[in-house]
């Protein structure tokens, strides 16, 4: 697996697990660092800083693609609940109805 540790200079110490990102991503992050590591110290900075707010960009979309997962699954979950309960109310109605 390629991971890159970054170095202080890059304002983090995650690791970042690039084979986990769309491949455009990976494409540009790749490229970023790699432009950095050959570029002047100014210019440098500038390419660390997007390849920084490009994974942080990531990381928060990858958050909402899990978020909304879970949110699909307990939505599925009250479904599913709620189909319980109303059978259960229809049974507990015709038991009222028949008893009277």
């Amino acid at each position: 697996m390629q991971a890159i540790k970054h170095s202080p200079a890059t304002h983090t110490q995650a690791d970042i697990n690039l084979e986990l990102l769309p491949e455009t991503q990976r494409s540009l992050i790749s490229s970023l660092l790699a432009n950095a590591a050959q570029a002047k110290p100014q210019q440098a900075n500038e390419l660390l800083w997007k390849a920084v707010k490009e994974m942080s960009r990531t990381a928060v979309l990858s958050a909402l693609r899990g978020e909304e997962q879970r949110l699909c699954h307990s939505i599925e979950e009250l479904r599913s609940q709620l189909k319980t309960l109303a059978g259960k109310v229809k049974k507990h109605q015709k038991q009222s109805t028949t008893e009277n």
